[in-house]
């Protein structure tokens, strides 16, 4: 089973799709770095360049899925939300390769405010009409990693298109298939420990940025929301999956590990300061211990769920960039689970005669 891929970055939806039976016949990428990871961990199918460009050399037939997050900045939270962003038009560049090829299946991945923010409702709309007008299905769900075994919250959009299906048949396959790989909760600390203490061969040091007080800090009812130190980066508890791995990482939007917690007594400085706050206590009073630091890259690797021993290139921020923009391959891989469920679907309706899109 062959897979197009586009928007491909580093590969993480290629390599839960790999686990799950499936082959890469040609990945899509623009940025240089992501490119060269991609090449050196997943093999030579990486073509550099605007997707756009490639649509031009697929055919019908070229894959039995496609797959692919095209930029999401235009639609998050964490961005603008600017309906006019033009990265957000390449929605539209990804549902044209999908006609172009016409694949049984594709998925497609991005921010869960498409489907849950009002403010998206007629985007999501054109969305599935057009895989409707080609003749597809849609199942559009919203999934946090968490929920399957990945160490990480992190809610994400898919949209799963059967063809020749209905909504309603597609929504059928699927559900039951995800339903099924759900798990209990992994809790960041079983990162930390399986890699060890930062400075090690496992666990080198890969974030210089310092960790100091706010100095306006946003209080939360827990240590590990709000604004106590320096920079967007949380402090983990370490007994819940850790928070979303963002793409800003390698700096002050790092999140934050305290070996003392994690490694050694168990008691946690960022749980002590914000009971020091909580009492009506100075900012910036206490002392920071030198075991409060920045997450490593090797760490935002394993949280991601990439496999050991996945070598990312490009210049330290670059390689944060490449692991935070990814898919969870663990995530990708229950999407993958869906996606072949529904692939083998319209190839038994297709053998049976009724394939509307034929």
């Amino acid at each position: 089973m062959k897979v197009v891929s586009l928007f491909t970055g580093a590969g993480g939806l290629d390599l839960g799709f790999a686990r799950a039976g499936f082959s890469t016949a040609v990945a899509c990428e623009m940025n240089k770095d992501a490119c060269a990871t991609y090449r050196a961990n997943l093999g030579p199918e990486m073509v550099e360049g605007d997707v756009r460009e490639l649509i031009g050399r697929l055919h019908s037939g070229a894959a039995e899925a496609v797959v692919g997050g095209p930029p999401c900045q235009g639609l998050s939270i964490a961005g603008k939300m600017d309906p006019l962003d033009p990265r957000s038009t390449l929605i539209d560049s990804y549902f044209d390769a999908v006609e172009k090829v016409a694949p049984q299946t594709f998925v497609m991945e991005n921010v869960d405010a498409l489907l849950s923010m009002k403010k998206w409702a007629l985007r999501l709309s054109a969305i599935r009409a057009r895989a409707q007008a080609m003749g597809y299905g849609l199942f559009c769900t919203v999934l946090n990693a968490a929920d399957f075994g990945v160490p990480q919250s992190r809610r994400r959009f898919f949209a799963i298109g059967g063809r020749g299906m209905t909504d309603d048949e597609v929504a059928a396959i699927v559900r039951p298939v995800v339903a099924a790989l759900k798990t209990a909760p992994t809790p960041a600390i079983e990162v930390f420990r399986r890699l060890g203490p930062q400075g090690t061969a496992l666990n080198p040091a890969t974030s210089r940025a310092i960790v100091t007080f706010s100095k306006n800090p946003v209080m939360r009812p827990t240590a590990y929301a709000g604004m106590l130190f320096n920079g967007a980066g949380r402090p983990i508890d370490p007994s819940r999956p850790s928070p979303t791995i963002t793409a800003s990482a390698g700096g002050n939007k790092t999140h934050l590990v305290d070996e003392e917690q994690v490694f050694g007594s168990g008691r946690s400085f960022s749980e002590a300061y914000h009971a020091h706050l909580s009492k009506g206590g100075a900012p910036g009073a206490l002392q920071i211990p030198s075991t409060l630091r920045r997450m490593t890259l090797e760490e935002s690797r394993a949280f991601q769920t990439f496999p050991e021993g996945f070598a990312f290139h490009g210049p330290t921020s670059a390689r944060y960039r490449q692991i935070g923009n990814a898919v969870p391959a663990g995530l990708a891989f229950v999407v993958a689970t869906a996606a072949r469920a529904v692939l083998d679907a319209a190839r038994s309706g297709r053998e049976s005669g009724f394939d509307v899109a034929a």
